[in-house]
């Protein structure tokens, strides 16, 4: 049922995916800290596989678990990468998508809470969302639960992309497939980020995913998230949340990635012919190819 359950989601999922001011007030969630998971839900293997190849060989990000089938029945093909306070995931189908127009769809922002059951009370009288469940993967011929999450399935309709919480369990940091195994997040970070050290761009951390999005939408995100201060909202671990206001909800439009300093990544870049700018603002051209803008900043 969950193997059908997550394949029918990314099945299902049909949305288009584009400024940036520093927040002066921080503004904290009460409900959540930080964004654990952002996933990017590509068309077809080939696709994954050349995504995959681009972050290995140009942004050099550590790998945290391999490309594998993550339910071991050849339905959904996934892999991830760190990114410094965050995780980013690819995951397709291994039979693709044929529904799909664009070249990439990005479907889901799961945000990280401690306890999903406690989450799942706080939030029922608003949001429209699943009992919260044990996702099981199998990696190396075992079933792991790797987490408890829900998917709040109302705001999700309404973003244009799936808003999921999600509960780490202790065997979701060291199953199998996973390329640095720990007994926590912390430990696991700590292993991560120094690898992260080395990253010929310097890249830092996910700073930014920018969202477009109706005034009705938006005061939804306001009752999960509170008052958004500028149009943002800034997670105390990271990143900022930002929306433009518009007539019609498109979803995610854009994300920025934090780097050391902005003038040796952009030197990296060009050395590879993959820099762009887009009206003074520095994006990674190859990312485009997989209808993804993103943007560098300090």
């Amino acid at each position: 049922m969950l193997r059908l359950k997550y394949s029918t989601l990314l099945l299902g999922l049909i949305f288009i995916f584009s400024c940036e001011s520093k927040p002066k007030i921080s503004n904290v969630p009460a409900l959540t800290d930080k964004i654990t998971i952002f996933e990017v839900y590509l068309k077809n293997p080939k696709a994954l596989d050349e995504f995959s190849s681009f972050i290995h060989d140009t942004l050099r990000l550590p790998v945290e678990w391999n490309k594998f089938d993550l339910f071991g029945d050849s339905v959904v093909y996934d892999e991830a990468f760190f990114l410094g306070n965050t995780t980013f995931e690819l995951v397709t189908l291994y039979q693709g998508d044929a529904s799909m127009k664009e070249k990439a769809r990005y479907n889901r922002i799961i945000f990280g809470v401690e306890d999903v059951a406690t989450l799942s009370a706080a939030i029922k009288d608003d949001f429209q969302h699943e009992v919260p469940y044990d996702f099981n993967i199998v990696s190396g011929n075992e079933t792991v639960s790797m987490g408890k999450q829900t998917t709040l399935d109302s705001l999700s309709a309404a973003s244009n992309f799936y808003v999921t919480f999600w509960e780490y369990l202790k065997s979701g940091f060291s199953f199998e497939d996973r390329s640095v195994k720990a007994s926590s997040m912390e430990v696991l970070y700590q292993k991560l980020g120094s690898k992260l050290d080395a990253n010929p761009m310097g890249i830092i951390a996910l700073k930014e995913v920018h969202m477009s999005m109706s005034n009705e939408v938006v005061a939804q995100w306001e009752k999960l998230l509170g008052p958004s201060i500028e149009n943002q909202w800034l997670l105390p671990k990271g990143p900022i949340l930002s929306f433009q206001a518009s007539t019609a909800t498109k979803g995610i439009d854009w994300i920025s990635i934090q780097v050391k300093n902005l003038e040796t990544a952009k030197k990296h870049l060009a050395t590879k012919d993959l820099l762009l700018d887009k009206n003074g603002k520095i994006s990674i051209s190859r990312t485009e190819d997989f209808g993804l803008t993103v943007f560098l900043e300090e």
